[in-house]
């Protein structure tokens, strides 16, 4: 699966955040704060692009907005983090 840069980064941030579990629910304004306000727009936009993708599934609690990881999210997070950045000569 073709990911961009930004959508590695969601997903590490997200695996991180969650500690790799799939129960786990991360609320929408919990995970933007992680990044910098000037990105905040591109990282709701990859989020429902990962929603799309089926890595993670959207719901709503409480008038909120939660997402949890996929067992699929799982396994492409860890190549991600075993894979390391790709060099490009």
């Amino acid at each position: 699966m073709i990911l961009t840069e930004l959508e590695k980064t969601i997903l590490i941030s997200f695996y991180a955040l969650t500690q790799g579990s799939t129960r786990r629910s991360l609320p929408e304004k919990e995970l933007l704060s992680k990044f910098p306000a000037r990105q905040r727009k591109a990282v709701r936009k990859y989020l429902s692009e990962l929603v799309r993708k089926k890595l993670l599934i959207q719901q709503k609690k409480k008038g909120e907005v939660v997402y949890h990881f996929t067992k699929r999210a799982i396994t492409e997070t860890t190549k991600i983090i075993i894979g390391g950045a790709r060099l490009r000569f």
